[in-house]
């Protein structure tokens, strides 16, 4: 088989290269692939000539370009930079092409002898058309966007058979060749940069958990120093008291019984021995005799607390509640029941003397007997 390839595969490749070619485009820097008329072989010392089915490592079409080539025949590498070219025939097996940049054949990848090894570097893509007769494996982070088992068989015609020495030129032949194929477009790049790509996806689908975790976290924790953020300090029992003294007072403020520290008088620190306290927010309970012994008026209650934070109200003693203010309330009250007693002596001052009332009976007596006579005279006349 392989006698018969090296003496058909000249044809198919000069016959493929006058048919079907595509110009190299997109060179991003000089060429360094000399120009040919139709195939330029590529040999072990990294130098281009005619093709040598016997010498060189692969063969392009004369119009190929690339940016960079070099060859380590020790290691049998060669690395394309922006290879662009419309056909490759690799002619020897065990080597590894690597390609950088971007590259692509435009038409077939022909491994004409045993195995190639495809090597992309990272940022690196080279395409292929279709693959041809031989085997080719994948070298290190390198993936192919296609299966490269063979799937299907083709036929090549117009293979280039032979050079005529007198014209100097090729001979072509229709061959009916089947050969195993890998249909493409390939695409072969390298995994690291999917890798990115997917590290890329999960970072961005990463962030947003992250994202929505620490929303969810800071909505806990903002809910959690709401919770514990004390409420505003307000007097719940007992504000504003009026007092007369007499028993004790009880004032209830909402904050925590556990942080309560003091209860201020005016100011001063009023000692425990005057009030009683206790849970519920905090209930703080002013006894009889300190209460009675403050003087008549206004007085400031605070509650303080361990924090620092103060909550205060009024109370009022009213004079009364005052132990000098006793004995004038008492005599105020001696007056009011003393007042009937002064009505009868109104009374008989009014009321007229027993010896007067027998005097003015004697007039109308004395009055009432002229008008009888008066009248006695008046009716004797008449008769």
């Amino acid at each position: 088989m392989k006698k018969f390839l090296s003496k058909v595969l000249p044809i198919s490749l000069a016959a493929v290269l006058v048919l079907g070619l595509i110009p190299a485009v997109g060179v991003k820097a000089a060429n360094v692939i000399p120009a040919g008329e139709n195939t330029i072989g590529l040999y072990e010392s990294g130098e281009f000539g005619e093709p040598d089915m016997q010498n060189d490592v692969l063969r392009l079409p004369g119009d190929a370009s690339a940016t960079a080539v070099s060859v380590d025949a020790a290691n049998k590498t060669v690395t394309f930079t922006d290879l662009n070219a419309g056909r490759m025939d690799i002619d020897v097996d065990g080597w590894t092409f690597v390609f950088s940049g971007t590259n692509a054949i435009a038409r077939d990848l022909v491994v004409e002898d045993g195995t190639a090894t495809v090597m992309v570097n990272e940022g690196g893509s080279f395409t292929v058309n279709n693959l041809i007769y031989g085997t080719v494996n994948l070298g290190e982070g390198t993936t192919a966007s296609v299966s490269l088992e063979p799937v299907s068989t083709t036929t090549v015609e117009s293979m280039y058979v032979g050079w005529d020495e007198e014209t100097n030129e090729p001979i072509y032949e229709d061959q009916e060749i089947p050969v195993t194929a890998v249909p493409g477009p390939i695409v072969f790049t390298n995994s690291a940069d999917a890798a990115k790509e997917e590290t890329k996806e999960e970072t961005k689908e990463e962030t947003k958990e992250e994202t929505k975790e620490e929303a969810k976290e800071e909505t806990k924790e903002e809910a959690k120093e709401e919770a514990a953020a004390p409420a505003e300090l307000k007097i719940l029992d007992g504000a504003d008291q009026e007092v007369d003294g007499t028993g004790d007072v009880t004032i209830r403020a909402n904050g925590e019984f556990d942080n309560f520290s003091k209860l201020l008088m005016d100011g001063a620190e009023v000692s425990e021995e005057f009030y009683t306290k206790k849970a519920g927010s905090t209930i703080v309970t002013l006894k009889a005799s300190y209460v009675a012994s403050l003087g008549a008026g206004a007085h400031t209650v605070s509650f303080v607390y361990k924090d620092g934070s103060t909550v205060k109200t009024t109370l009022t003693l009213k004079a009364a509640a005052n132990s000098e203010a006793a004995p004038a309330a008492t005599n105020t009250s001696t007056t009011v029941d003393s007042t009937p007693a002064a009505a009868p002596a109104a009374t008989a001052d009014v009321a007229p003397k027993t010896g007067e009332n027998i005097m003015w009976l004697y007039v109308i007596l004395a009055m009432s007997a002229l008008g009888m006579g008066v009248t006695a005279v008046s009716i004797k006349k008449n008769k």
